[in-house]
């Protein structure tokens, strides 16, 4: 697509990755690829199953990743626009990893590894040896990256989005093991433990989570009346919640769908 190649132009040093994945095979998309002169990377999964764990609802259809690996828009690639993408990129590396100097290479298996205090000090190490200033930047990019994982954490917390703040503290304790930061994470799970609201919260977003992933195997309106049932039953005793907002949302695109369907 046009506007994907002109986002990939636009965004390309400031961290953003188009990666277009189909379930189609090679004969199809190959000349595909050739005709609209794609610039992005395109890869193939046939089984769709990417696609439902992204919340697509229908072809073609974008997901928007932050650098802390969560879902920050989903919905048709035309929607993307620059406001999301500068927002999403907030924390991300500039340089794809790919393109470091082949010095980095301890530093690229570390962060391959999500070991981040590792990633860090061997980069400083490196630098101070090669006297090297790209690695010195390779080493403060990781720690801004981290810096935003925290400050990510928090937002998701702050708005009551309990399951990805759950999410994401249960794998920063390990990622963020030997740095300063691991504490404010901490914190974050023990103030999600106490809040006695969060697991009905976090009960309900995952009942949801489940019914957006099964949307795209609703081929009649009767299925989609048992998602839309199933929706309005998690949220039932949940309002003013970001559960109930979230509820909404899935509630517009499963009516949408079942006007499509017979």
């Amino acid at each position: 697509m046009k506007h994907l190649n002109e986002l990939e132009a636009k965004y390309a040093d400031k961290g953003l990755s188009i990666l277009a994945v189909t379930s189609e095979g090679a004969a199809k998309t190959e000349p595909w690829i050739a005709k609209h002169k794609a610039t992005y990377g395109y890869a193939y999964d046939r089984s769709g199953s990417l696609m439902r764990e992204l919340g697509g609802t229908g072809y073609p259809s974008a997901a928007l990743i932050t650098p802390d690996g969560m879902i920050a828009w989903t919905g048709h690639p035309s929607g993307l626009n620059d406001v999301l993408i500068e927002k999403a990129l907030e924390g991300a590396l500039k340089k794809p990893v790919w393109d470091w100097p082949s010095q980095a290479k301890p530093v690229v298996s570390a962060l391959a590894k999500k070991k981040y205090a590792k990633a860090i000090s061997t980069a400083r190490k490196l630098a101070l040896k090669s006297q090297d200033e790209e690695l010195d930047a390779i080493g403060n990019a990781i720690e801004a990256m981290v810096k935003s994982k925290v400050l990510a954490a928090r937002k998701k917390f702050n708005e009551g989005d309990f399951l990805g703040a759950k999410t994401m503290t249960k794998a920063l304790q390990k990622q963020l093991k030997g740095l300063p930061e691991v504490d404010e994470i901490k914190a974050i799970a023990a103030e999600i433990k106490a809040n006695p609201e969060a697991s009905k919260i976090i009960k309900a977003q995952k009942t949801l989570k489940k019914v957006r992933s099964e949307i795209p195997d609703a081929k009649r309106r009767k299925h989609v009346d048992v998602l839309i049932k199933k929706a309005k039953s998690a949220v039932k005793k949940l309002s003013d919640t970001f559960a109930n907002i979230s509820a909404e949302k899935l509630l517009q695109t499963l009516r949408a769908r079942r006007a499509k369907l017979k």
